[in-house]
């Protein structure tokens, strides 16, 4: 975990040593119900990154996430410093 305060918005970020995200399921897994993987291999209705987001969105912030190769995923929550 880090974070880091700036001019620009705090961010959270959380990197998860786990398989390489698809492009295709970059996006599609801030849906709702939405996995990249199947319901076979993990368990959870597919609702976490969701509400994460909403949560975001709705103090004027966002959540994103980029993925490589070997090095995992990571995900990042920016939210304004003041509302």
């Amino acid at each position: 975990m880090k974070l880091t305060e700036d001019i620009k918005p705090v961010t959270y970020m959380k990197t998860r040593a786990a398989e390489l995200l698809r492009e295709e399921d970059r996006s599609r897994i801030f849906e709702r119900f939405e996995r990249a993987i199947s319901a076979s291999e993990a368990s959870g209705l597919g609702l976490g990154l969701y509400i994460a987001r909403e949560i975001a969105q709705a103090h004027g912030g966002d959540i994103s996430v980029e993925s490589r190769l070997g090095e995992g995923s990571t995900f990042t929550v920016s939210l304004p410093l003041a509302a």
